[in-house]
């Protein structure tokens, strides 16, 4: 017969180190009679910091943070390309035989070159600088050519707004100025009875005023493209309400966060 040992584990868990003892008992939750085994393990920290005063960070923190930006660029130039591809296939662009940044970008100035010589004049520079504020704004008022449509169409998706995935209300300082900057701007499109891109070329001056580098809500960007449909149904009967469906959706779609239900 196999005399059983009666025994309780004790562990210390730390940053860098594991240590740990066998304590033997007299029998079942008995009293400790002697120390049956005892060591540490000492590893190195998954931190850097001050530990002791709760100043540490994670040794990751560094590439995480570079890696969020290479996503971010590759799902922004993904979702460019998938609008750019389905833009030619309803007819909204011109053909080309890549579909590429470079390709999209060789396109784009020789359509744009064509579009400059329609509407501008040589010396209009404020116009120059205003070329696709004055597809959309005329997209909200008349019908448009197919191409100067999809022309305006990329040129939402280019800079789509801001969106916030958070749930709750709690504010920070900087979601406190994201928040009032578009307050703001909503504020200046209610008193100028104006979709986004039709304010642009009509009230701002890009020698003066920058039209970049703005916060503007998602929403903004969502307002002008159904301004955009309404007008331009009628304009362009092949385009069904699935097809405008999916531009929509190729201009707006954002990724959900990833549950963390599991940690």
């Amino acid at each position: 017969m196999v005399n059983s040992i009666f025994y309780r584990l004790g562990l210390d868990l730390g940053a860098s180190s594991l240590g740990w003892s066998v304590i033997q008992l007299d029998g079942p939750g008995g009293n400790p009679v002697g120390i049956a085994a005892a060591g540490v393990r000492i590893f190195e920290a998954g931190v850097e910091g001050d530990i002791e005063q709760g100043r540490d960070s994670s040794r990751a923190v560094v590439r995480r943070q570079a890696r969020q930006p290479r996503r971010m660029q590759w799902r922004r130039q993904r979702r460019k390309q998938k609008l750019f591809i389905l833009l030619q296939q309803l007819g909204l662009l011109p053909a080309s035989a890549e579909n590429d940044s470079v390709a999209r970008k060789t396109l784009f100035d020789e359509l744009d070159a064509k579009l400059m010589a329609k509407y501008i004049t040589e010396d209009d520079h404020e116009t120059h600088q205003k070329l696709p504020y004055l597809l959309r704004a005329r997209a909200v008022s008349e019908p448009l050519p197919a191409f100067e449509l999809g022309r305006a169409l990329y040129h939402l998706a280019q800079r789509r707004g801001y969106l916030s995935n958070r749930k709750g209300e709690e504010r920070d300082e900087e979601s406190g100025k994201v928040l009032s900057a578009i307050s703001e701007m909503d504020q200046k499109l209610a008193k100028a009875k104006l979709p986004l891109g039709a304010y642009f070329y009509q009230k701002v001056n890009p020698v003066e005023e920058r039209i970049r580098r703005r916060w503007l809500s998602r929403k903004q960007y969502r307002d002008e493209f159904n301004a955009i449909r309404k007008i331009q149904e009628n304009a362009h009967p092949h385009l069904t309400h699935k097809d405008w469906k999916k531009i929509e959706d190729a201009i707006f779609f954002q990724r959900p966060l990833k549950s963390q239900r599991h940690l």
